[in-house]
C-alpha cells in the first residue's frame, strides 16, 4: 500500500527507491515498449498508477509562494505534482486517441485495397515454416486445396505458377550465393537490371551492389533476399522469420522497410514468426500450435 511504501521509505532512507508489484510490472513493459503508441501507452497507465498515491513529507509538503495561478496563500508541492499529472495524462491520451484514429484510417484504405498483412505465430516446431513453404509451392502436401487471390491451389504445379508470378519468397537463411555480388543474386530471379537497380535504391542497399554478400551483416542479407524476391513484383511477399537473425535495431528496420513496402507499393504481406513484436505489426494473427491453427486474430 502507499502507506507501507512511506513506512519502508522512511527506515530505509531517501536514497533508495521503493515500488510495489504493479510499479514493477509497469517498469518492465516499460523497457519492453516499442512503438511509439506501445510507450504512450505505459506511459499513461502508469502515471494513472502513480496518480491517487503521491505523497510528500517534510520540506516537499511546504507551501509555495501565492500568485495568480496558484490556491490560496500558496500551493503546496504535492498539489502542484498533482496538477503537472493531471496536465500530462490528458495530453497523453489526446495523443492516444490521435494515433487510434490514424490506426483505423489506415486499416480502412488496408481493406478497401484488399491487401493482407497476416503473421503466423508459434514456437519452435509449430508447423509454421512447413506451412509457408506448402503454400508457396516449395513443400508437397498430401491433400486438400486452398486458394490465392481468387486462384484455386489443388496441386503443386498450380502453386510454381503462382510462386513465378505473383508471390516473393524469403527463406530463413536467405538461400544467397555467397561470392557472387548484390546485384547478381538479385538478378538471378530475373534479368532486369533497371528493376534491380531500382529496388537497390527502394532498399537502401544500392552502395553495396558490387560487394560480395559473404561480407554482408545478417540485416544486408536480408534486405538483398527481400530484394529478390520484389523482383517479380509479387502480389504477396511471404518471409520465413525475417527477424531470427537481427537485433532489436535491424528489426526494427526492417519492420518499418515493411509496412512502407505494404502501404505505398500495394505488396501483402505473410510472415512466419516467434516474435510477438513482430506480429503485432500485422492486420491479422494466426496462432499455430503442434501444427494446428489454434487461433485466429
Amino acid at each position: 500500500t502507499p502507506a507501507q511504501i512511506r513506512n519502508l521509505e522512511d527506515e530505509i532512507g531517501n536514497d533508495v527507491l521503493v515500488i510495489d508489484r504493479s510499479m514493477l510490472i509497469l517498469d518492465i513493459f516499460a523497457l519492453h515498449a516499442v512503438s511509439g503508441e506501445g510507450k504512450l501507452q505505459v506511459e499513461l497507465a502508469q502515471l494513472k498508477y502513480t496518480a491517487p498515491r503521491l505523497t510528500g513529507k517534510g520540506n516537499d509538503m511546504s507551501r509555495l509562494g501565492g500568485g495568480i495561478g496558484t490556491r490560496g496563500p500558496g500551493e503546496s508541492k504535492l498539489e502542484s505534482d498533482r496538477r503537472h499529472l493531471q496536465r500530462r495524462v490528458g495530453a497523453l491520451e489526446a495523443e492516444i486517441k490521435i494515433l487510434e484514429k490514424n490506426r483505423k484510417n489506415m486499416r480502412a484504405s488496408r481493406d478497401k485495397s484488399g491487401l493482407c498483412k497476416v503473421a503466423v505465430v508459434g514456437y519452435t516446431n509449430a508447423g509454421k515454416s512447413t506451412l509457408l513453404n506448402i503454400l508457396c509451392g516449395l513443400l508437397p502436401y498430401e491433400e486438400g486445396e486452398y486458394t490465392i487471390d481468387g486462384q484455386l491451389i489443388n496441386n503443386n504445379s498450380a502453386a510454381d505458377q503462382l510462386r513465378a508470378k505473383s508471390i516473393g519468397v524469403v527463406v530463413q537463411n536467405y538461400a544467397l550465393l555467397p561470392y557472387a555480388t548484390v546485384l547478381e543474386n538479385i538478378m538471378l530471379a530475373k534479368k532486369d537490371k533497371l528493376r534491380a537497380l531500382e529496388l537497390l535504391k527502394l532498399l537502401h542497399i544500392d552502395p553495396l551492389m558490387k560487394m560480395k554478400v559473404a561480407k554482408l551483416s545478417g540485416g544486408e542479407k536480408q534486405r538483398v533476399a527481400i530484394a529478390r524476391a520484389l523482383m517479380i513484383s509479387p502480389q504477396i511477399l511471404m518471409m520465413d522469420e525475417p527477424t531470427g537473425a537481427l537485433d532489436s535495431q535491424s528489426r526494427d528496420d526492417l519492420m518499418t522497410l515493411l509496412t512502407d513496402l505494404h502501404t505505398n507499393h500495394h505488396t501483402g504481406l505473410f510472415l512466419v514468426t516467434h516474435d510477438h513484436i513482430v506480429a503485432q505489426h500485422a492486420t491479422t494473427i494466426i496462432h499455430m500450435k503442434d501444427g494446428e491453427l489454434s487461433q485466429n486474430q
